[in-house]
């Protein structure tokens, strides 16, 4: 995610609460948990996940209590931070 910037983390951080482990941005349909704030009590579940071969992250929030913040159109979030840059072709 090459265009982010605190923006982001800042809407997500008006989210924080004692209910959630984490928060997650979520964009046009699709988890960003790249981008994201988790509590420090997520350490242990993350470890296990690697001792256990669970590498993907949307499969890692299992388990974990996760408040799924929209960041879509009237968030007030620049929509292009989210744009994906995989191949040169994508600059």
């Amino acid at each position: 995610m090459p265009n982010i910037d605190r923006s982001v983390f800042e809407h997500l951080s008006k989210e924080v609460d004692g209910a959630f482990d984490a928060f997650v941005p979520i964009y046009d349909g699709h988890i960003e948990p790249l981008c994201a704030i988790y509590n420090k009590s997520c350490l242990p579940h993350f470890s296990e996940c690697l001792k256990t071969g669970v590498l993907k992250m949307s499969e890692a929030l299992e388990g974990l209590r996760v408040n799924f913040v929209d960041v879509g159109e009237g968030s007030g979030i620049d929509l292009a931070l989210f744009r994906n840059i995989n191949t040169p072709d994508d600059i």
